[in-house]
């Protein structure tokens, strides 16, 4: 960087310790779906989304799903995914997803269809307030080397709340601006969706204000209500 012009750290292709391994033979991994997280927690229904906070009043079903990769050359039979929910004092709820058999190459996501539409809903006692963390695994009826285990489980965690509804996905304190979506800042709207399953009152909204905030930027708060019926809108 110190070089005018920056003559090859922009851009450059750097590749370092090559390894040429034999692909194993059961390797079940959790993998990344397209514009999804590998296990997720949608609460008070499939498809509203991941809260790292809820209020208490506002816990209702939750749906836990993992999507899992078979990485080995095999067939994986009977893969079976589990979730233990721990709220710091012990193990409040455990499931299991039906075994199902994977081949080679594919995907799976264990605990709904591929549509969308929940084939298995769990609706566990979580409105006590408390941390949470959510432990997924995967298993199968093979048996994987200690490395190969390394990516069979992930973890989410969430907190039940007084009153805090938060959708940050766990970054608070991180940046994000309209620029990154419209190429502008003025008048750019970025904007969370919660779903309220009982009526409740909104009496404050927090924002975190990173350090590379323009002076005299100005941010205006707004809640809308959406009609899920007409698809209106209501400006509060």
């Amino acid at each position: 960087s110190t070089l005018a012009g920056s003559p090859g750290c922009g851009y450059s292709w750097m590749v370092d310790d090559i390894a040429l391994a034999d692909q194993p033979a059961n390797d079940l991994a959790f993998s990344q779906t397209t514009g999804g997280n590998k296990a997720s927690i949608n609460f008070n229904g499939f498809g509203i989304g991941y809260y790292t906070q809820l209020p208490k009043a506002q816990t209702g079903v939750a749906v836990f799903d993992g999507y899992v990769s078979n990485l080995g050359y095999a067939i994986q039979h009977a893969a079976v995914l589990s979730i233990d929910v721990n709220n710091g004092s012990g193990s409040v709820f455990t499931a299991s997803s039906v075994p199902v058999d994977l081949a080679v190459k594919a995907n799976d996501s264990l605990l709904n269809t591929y549509d969308g539409t929940p084939a298995t809903i769990f609706v566990p006692t979580l409105n006590t307030i408390a941390t949470y963390t959510a432990t997924f695994t995967i298993a199968q009826t093979e048996t994987e080397t200690a490395a190969d285990l390394l990516n069979n489980t992930t973890v989410r965690t969430f907190k039940v709340t007084d009153t805090v509804f938060a959708h940050d996905d766990g970054t608070a304190e991180t940046r994000v601006s309209p620029n990154r979506y419209t190429g502008g800042e003025t008048d750019g709207i970025i904007a969370a969706s919660y779903y309220f399953p009982a009526n409740d009152v909104a009496s404050s909204i927090s924002v975190y204000i990173a350090d590379r905030t323009k002076n005299g930027a100005t941010i205006t708060a707004e809640i809308y209500e959406v009609d899920t019926l007409t698809g209106s809108t209501l400006r509060t």
